[in-house]
């Protein structure tokens, strides 16, 4: 009795499925942006709550660069723009 009933349900959700795919529409998702930070600033958050973050220090101008490259002394220094982009 058990096996009988079980067949009939798996037809019965198997012939529902198949009438109801044909009714399906695409449906396409936009990601939302919800919060925006630029990597500076969250390493900031980070570092307050005591997470260990690598040494940086941002400028916003040419002559904030300069100055902190000088403040950094080596004789190199990465200078890294950030952008807020998605992806």
């Amino acid at each position: 009795m058990f096996h009988r009933l079980a067949a009939r349900s798996l037809r019965s959700a198997s012939a529902s499925a198949s009438n109801s795919s044909s009714k399906c529409h695409k449906v396409n998702f936009q990601s939302k942006r919800f919060l925006n930070l630029h990597e500076y600033q969250s390493s900031a958050i980070m570092e307050q709550a005591g997470v260990n973050v690598p040494f940086g220090i941002a400028a916003h101008s040419v002559e904030e660069a300069v100055a902190a490259a000088n403040q950094i002394g080596d004789e190199e220094v990465v200078i890294k723009s950030q952008i807020l982009a998605g992806g």
